[in-house]
C-alpha cells in the first residue's frame, strides 16, 4: 500500500508556494492528481508530479 511520499526540491503546492523538505510525509487522501499530506504538524496541498510515492508495508 502506497502510504508514504516525499517531495521533490523545489515543489510548489497547490497555492503556488515553493516547498523544500527532505521529510517523510504521510498520504492522508487524494482526488485526482492532487494529494493532501501531512508532517505530523502542517496539511500540504501538492499535484503527484512533485512527489516521490514510497510503498510500505507491515509485517
Amino acid at each position: 500500500m502506497i502510504n508514504k511520499c516525499r517531495i521533490i526540491p523545489n515543489a510548489k503546492d497547490i497555492n503556488e508556494n515553493v516547498i523544500n523538505s527532505h521529510e517523510l510525509f504521510e498520504i492522508k487522501d487524494h482526488k485526482g492528481d492532487y494529494y493532501v499530506i501531512t508532517n505530523g504538524y502542517a496539511n500540504i496541498v501538492i499535484h503527484e508530479r512533485y512527489l516521490t510515492l514510497i510503498e510500505t508495508r507491515k509485517v
